[in-house]
């Protein structure tokens, strides 16, 4: 005898954003993939507005990041900073890939990334 499983349907009844009720018509429902029951969405380096291949990846890691980094260490409070994220990391990224362009929705993806 097999193992059964009762397949849920997600609604959003709750004041959490998201319930879990079961499905009687036997339909197989997928939960979201980037924002699970009300959670934060987790951006990560995919996210960002760079071309595939070449050395793109490498520039973040050894050169955007520890540009930023640097600026936030050089302030007194460094995790009180975000007011001001926008303006630096666009001119981190225009030094570090002048050949990439960024739009308003990058920059917001941008500032989401690294906060």
């Amino acid at each position: 005898m097999g193992i059964g499983f009762l397949p849920v349907r997600l609604s959003d009844s709750t004041n959490t954003g998201c319930s879990i009720t079961s499905s009687t018509s036997g339909d197989i429902v997928r939960m979201p993939k980037r924002v699970p029951c009300g959670r934060k969405p987790r951006y990560t380096v995919s996210d960002l507005p760079l071309p595939q291949g070449g050395r793109n990846a490498q520039n973040w890691k050894k050169a955007f990041l520890p540009s930023l980094l640097a600026w936030a260490g050089a302030h007194e409070d460094p995790f009180g900073l975000n007011g001001e994220l926008y303006d630096v990391v666009t001119e981190i990224w225009s030094t570090v890939f002048p050949g990439v362009p960024l739009e308003e929705n990058d920059v917001t993806n941008l500032v989401k990334v690294v906060s």
